[in-house]
């Protein structure tokens, strides 16, 4: 069953919505979700391109349902607006980590590290699909990812170098 019926201030949703909206994959749900909250930024006179998506990957979403989303950002692309994506050091890539037999005790250097460059690699998933914004703790590892992430998304762009050989 779902998880997250009921997310932000107010009731974005009616009870019949939500009776619908149950049988609805998540991204489907999220897509939803939007397309109302964007109905309501509009009436509100907010324009187009002051509005960013956040998925809210980590709040109320199950460990499934945050990875869907991020395999799918593509269909949320879609909708024509940037997404914003808080990523770093969320508990659903702890709990990969943990699964992994990876050391996550943040109380060891080795634990810290590891979730950062778990994290780095979530957001160079995402900007390889083209996420405009993400929130970071480890800002270095997450540029780095970013850059190696969007060369290969534009690669089109890349200059044609021959690179030397390793000695």
């Amino acid at each position: 069953s779902l998880i997250f019926p009921h997310f932000g201030f107010g009731e974005p949703f009616t009870k019949e919505d939500l009776d619908e909206f149950e049988k609805l994959p998540v991204e489907e749900l999220m897509i939803a979700f939007f397309n109302r909250a964007l109905e309501r930024a509009e009436k509100a006179g907010v324009s187009k391109e002051n509005i960013m998506l956040d998925l809210g990957i980590g709040f109320g979403l199950t460990k499934k349902e945050n990875l869907i989303l991020l395999r799918d950002l593509d269909k949320l692309h879609e909708m024509g607006y940037p997404i914003f994506l808080g990523v770093s050091r969320k508990r659903f890539v702890i709990n990969i980590l943990e699964e992994n037999g990876f050391e996550v005790n943040p109380d060891i250097e080795e634990g810290f590290r590891n979730r950062d460059i778990a994290s780095a690699h979530v957001t160079s998933i995402a900007a390889r699909q083209g996420v405009e914004v993400v929130r970071v703790h480890d800002v270095a590892s997450h540029k780095m990812a970013v850059d190696i992430a969007s060369a290969i998304r534009l690669a089109d762009n890349a200059e044609n170098l021959d690179l030397k050989q390793y000695k």
